[in-house]
């Protein structure tokens, strides 16, 4: 690890920076949906990994909502 690195993060740490549960971040893990490495200490998933899977879930969320708003509009719903 390099000076400029920050230190993994452990399962519980990346739970609370994604306000979920930490048996929600095993699933992702187990998913193969969150990079991780496998240590002595347990899974670790990397500070740009992290920061890299809150990019895709917002782009993700994003684009669900465009499609309720369209899919409303479409129907007439007022929004």
């Amino acid at each position: 690890m390099s000076k400029n690195d920050k230190p993994p993060l452990a399962v519980a740490q990346v739970a609370i920076a994604l306000n979920v549960s930490e048996k929600y971040v095993v699933g992702l893990l187990d998913e193969g949906k969150l990079p991780f490495s496998e240590t002595t200490e347990g899974r670790l998933v990397t500070s740009a990994d992290l920061v890299e899977y809150k990019k895709q879930r917002e782009l993700r969320r994003q684009a669900a909502m465009d499609e309720l708003v369209a899919q409303a509009q479409e129907l007439d719903l007022g929004y």
